[in-house]
């Protein structure tokens, strides 16, 4: 087991905060994709915007900007939605009426999937940098710096 100092998980929560925090989306992952029909022209995003329980990475995400300036430089619109709720949070991804969730939980993702909605992990933090573990398909990521 990969001991992290308390510097690197800094280092680690505010990278990972600066990439959007927990992002999931919809997307599915094969080996040999079919093709794809023509990708109609994003021109809005909207998030989930969850403040509570003290939620100091949205908080500070929505504060600054991070995600609305990003898209803002590739001409996208970009907005909030306040569903704190992780299986409307999900149903509302799976609908198409919010492009990202920020900040859902584990158990809602796993149940929607069970479901059948094709969930995509993008990114992940937590406010308790001993108690979370990452996975990823990729052999050659075997700790943090990876």
């Amino acid at each position: 087991m990969y001991k992290i100092s308390k510097k690197q998980s800094k280092a680690i929560f505010l990278a990972i905060l600066a990439l959007c925090m927990l992002l999931t989306g919809c997307g599915g992952l094969s080996k040999k994709e079919p093709a794809k029909p023509a990708v109609p022209k994003v021109t809005k995003v909207i998030a989930t915007y969850v403040q509570a329980p003290l939620n100091v990475p949205s908080i500070i995400e929505k504060n600054k900007h991070f995600l609305a300036d990003a898209y803002k430089k590739n001409g996208i619109a970009f907005d909030y939605s306040t569903i704190t709720s992780g299986a409307e949070q999900t149903t509302a991804l799976a609908s198409g009426d919010i492009q990202i969730l920020n900040c859902v939980g584990g158990s809602s993702v796993l149940l929607a999937a069970a479901n059948g909605a094709d969930m995509k992990v993008l990114s992940v933090y937590s406010t308790a940098p001993k108690a979370f573990v990452l996975f990823g398909k990729n052999k050659a990521i075997t700790r943090p710096q990876d």
